[in-house]
């Protein structure tokens, strides 16, 4: 998208001629410290990738851009991204790799692979277009440490959001501020070599540009697919109460995603950040044996307040969800889930950045936390990036 032709302060760039290749990688890794759990239990709903009270390699990370510059304005580009780490599991497609890699442990994976075109016509406006696997549009969060405010990510990205798709989409910008964007892809997190599925994804995303600037994106997804819990399932998640025979046997059904995002800039140095979904999961059948599956919806929210200059070195966010989904559709328990996190960024030099964060969780209708047993967890967690 067109966010992404943005250099980040972390990236380095090499060029010869109309040729160039932009690089950047970073080390992540850290510790869910649950402040009831034990160790190598399964930390519900703070993260799929990770057991408690053990230090994880979660991203050995490196993206890497070659582009050819053409005539009037025109670009070609090939984007391609490895992952190393725990989590392997937040951007795998099923069917690609399946069983080779397993829950918390050190497993790799392509998040990103695709070939873009972009163009810029003499009435300014801009054209995007990119074939291949790629994050999806909607979401705050990022499958990329470096990119997410928090060392733990929440329920609408561990439990909603697909990570990824793989088909062609389309940008377009022909009105300053205001973008427009259609896909048509295979199932989000289902590869193409295992299941053929085609899937809509459709967006706007509109910034004011004002000095305090207000942003808005809306986009829409449908078609058949998984639920996102079902694919990292597949990675070996311990979900409770799935037992085996559930994770053998993965549900397809009419998936619909709807997601509303507002970012406003209050200050130079604060920002409000809302992210709505609502959705529904219907008419599902197990992959192998056509049985019927698990159909409901949800509805859910995250706020993010994030303040960039406490001083010099530190960065202050609190992150603020709740999640409803029936019949246990997204999460495997019925029921209202919500979370609040305090975290700071620390980052005494250019490329190291240390996360701590305190978490607590609160499940009505359900008792997912520590190893099923509990309502509600407290969590410690803390993790460091380094950039390179």
């Amino acid at each position: 998208m067109f966010s992404s032709l943005f250099a980040a302060a972390s990236e380095h760039s090499y060029s010869k001629g109309d040729l160039s290749l932009v690089m950047e990688g970073w080390a992540e890794g850290g510790s869910f410290l649950n402040l009831y759990g034990k160790q190598g239990v399964f930390n519900f709903g703070s993260t799929d990738a990770n057991s408690s009270q053990e230090v994880h390699l979660n991203q050995l990370y490196l993206s890497s851009r070659i582009s050819y510059a053409l005539q009037d304005s025109n670009e070609l580009g090939f984007t391609l991204d490895n992952l190393v780490g725990t989590d392997w599991n937040n951007s795998y497609s099923y069917g690609f790799l399946d069983n080779a890699f397993r829950w918390n442990q050190i497993g790799w994976d392509l998040p990103q692979a695709f070939f873009s075109f972009s163009r810029k016509d003499q009435d300014n406006t801009l054209w995007e277009v990119e074939l291949g696997k790629v994050f999806t549009p909607y979401g705050y969060e990022d499958v990329r440490a470096s990119e997410r405010p928090l060392y733990s990510t929440g329920y609408l990205f561990n439990f909603i959001y697909p990570t990824t798709q793989t088909g062609v989409s389309i940008e377009c910008q022909w009105i300053e501020g205001l973008s427009v964007y259609q896909a048509v892809t295979n199932a989000p997190d289902i590869s193409v070599n295992y299941l053929v599925r085609p899937n809509y994804v459709g967006g706007l995303t509109f910034d004011d540009g004002a000095e305090l600037p207000t942003a808005i994106s809306f986009y829409v997804s449908y078609g058949e697919g998984l639920m996102r819990m079902a694919t990292v399932m597949q990675s070996g998640v311990p979900f409770m109460p799935m037992d085996f025979d559930s994770f053998a046997k993965p549900e397809i059904g009419n998936m619909l995603i709807l997601s509303e995002s507002l970012e406003k800039t209050l200050s130079p140095s604060v920002t409000l950040t809302l992210d709505l979904t609502q959705g529904s999961f219907g008419r599902a059948k197990t992959l192998y044996d056509h049985l019927p599956g698990t159909s409901g919806t949800w509805f859910g929210g995250g706020l993010w307040l994030q303040h960039k200059e406490l001083t010099e070195q530190l960065k202050g966010v609190v992150r603020l969800e709740v999640l409803y989904n029936s019949n246990g559709v997204a999460t495997g328990y019925a029921g209202t889930f919500i979370e609040s996190t305090l975290g700071v960024s620390y980052t005494p030099w250019e490329a190291l950045t240390f996360r701590p964060e305190l978490r607590y969780d609160r499940a009505f209708g359900a008792t997912p936390y520590i190893n099923a047993s509990s309502q509600q967890q407290f969590s410690l967690n803390v993790d460091g990036i380094l950039r390179f």
